[in-house]
């Protein structure tokens, strides 16, 4: 099996080392734009794994014709890119038939597009296929077959450095050219349908034994989980986003003076952007340093009827940066799942055609397997079951 993965920033070279050490691997390949990441990337994997099979590339996913070269030599492609370049793979691969597996999902404009690209073809695409979304809803929905009836579903989940530092509290754990915090809404279910509240309103303070207590804001409710039988009817459903404390009211300030704005302003007779201006001071300082470690913090929980008692379940991880292969818990818990499912279609034991998301395929022994190749890399999950008075 040949894979191709496209982005080779802090989650390529995970997904690449998981696909190197499984046996039917014969070959990847991995590709960036930028040289200076290629390189780094081989020089962290010839540290920790035989990098026979590893071949590196510079490539622009702008330019098709070269895109669609490469796709169509592999089996499985992954794209760990930016989701601005999304439309750009999805048509290259449906070009070559080639099944694509994508961490991140596509913007709302490119939707209609995408969906007749993939009709012409006769392939696999998964999107939001990483952490959050992806492992999040694949858990959500697993718990839900212990019910009846989910009446709420509740999704936390966050990446955090280990050690909060100022000026925010936070850091960024993959790579990114854009602030972390933006100038939108966020959104919850109520009655099974979609509603929209401001992003850092309603903060929830959250305690993570032996970690402390956090502070969870409200986030994007995956629409796709409400087109699930198990969540159709769904009373109230949230999905938060989980920071050390201060950084919410830190963002919010940001956010209230004005300096998330995209509008220009008047600055003595000069035109500036103000997120310009806070994204060229603040960006630097919210790059992860080398050394530094981050966690990934996750808790779904989901209240309803068991046999005609009101139960609920949650299930909670907590996964810190892996000392021995000096990957972060974010690529880790982002980049395995989706090697994980590349390799499942590569393997034909996911055969589908069309256009999914994990918790559509990843049921059943599929499942399990990925519950085993997870603890195989110390992700382990704990499930626990309570009956409400």
């Amino acid at each position: 099996m040949k894979i191709v993965i496209l982005g080779s920033g802090y989650i390529g070279p995970t997904i690449a080392y998981k696909c190197i050490c499984e046996s039917d691997v014969t070959d990847v390949l991995l590709c960036d734009v930028n040289p200076k990441n290629l390189k780094l990337a081989h020089d962290k994997l010839s540290k920790i794994c035989d990098t026979k099979k590893l071949s590196i590339y510079k490539l622009d996913v702008q330019n098709k014709k070269c895109l669609c070269r490469i796709l169509g030599t592999c089996d499985v492609a992954i794209s760990a890119l930016e989701k601005k370049f999304c439309i750009n793979v999805v048509d290259a691969a449906c070009n070559v038939k080639t099944p694509l597996v994508d961490l991140s999902h596509p913007p709302e404009k490119d939707r209609n597009i995408i969906h007749k690209l993939i009709r012409k073809s006769d392939i696999i695409i998964v999107f939001g296929c990483g952490v959050e979304p992806g492992l999040t809803e694949v858990m959500a929905s697993y718990g839900a077959k212990f019910f009846d009836c989910v009446n709420e579903l509740h999704i936390k989940c966050g990446g955090i450095p280990k050690y909060p530092k100022p000026p925010l509290e936070h850091k960024i754990l993959f790579k990114s050219y854009e602030l972390p915090i933006k100038e939108e809404n966020a959104s919850f279910v109520v009655n099974g349908e979609l509603q929209t509240i401001p992003k850092f309103s309603d903060i929830e303070p959250v305690y993570f034994p032996p970690l402390g207590l956090l502070e969870a804001y409200h986030d994007w409710f995956m629409p796709w989980l409400l087109k699930m039988e198990s969540f159709r009817n769904l009373k109230f459903g949230t999905q938060k986003s989980l920071r050390w404390p201060g950084y919410i009211d830190k963002a919010k300030l940001l956010r209230d003076i004005g300096l998330l704005s995209h509008k220009s302003i008047d600055v003595n007779g000069q035109k500036v952007v103000p997120n310009d201006v806070l994204s060229t001071l603040l960006l630097p300082k919210l790059q992860i340093e080398v050394g530094e470690k981050d966690i990934t913090v996750f808790r779904i929980e989901l209240i309803g009827k068991i046999r005609n008692e009101f139960s609920k379940c949650t299930i909670e991880m907590i996964d810190h940066f892996d000392r021995e292969t000096n990957f972060s818990s974010m690529a880790r818990t982002t980049g395995f799942p989706s090697a994980f499912v590349a390799l499942m279609i590569g393997r034909r034991k996911i055969s589908h055609q069309g256009l999914y998301t994990p918790e559509m395929l990843i049921q059943g022994y599929i499942f399990d397997e990925l519950m085993k190749d997870l603890c195989s890399h110390g992700i382990i999950f704990q499930i626990t079951h309570n009956t409400l008075d």
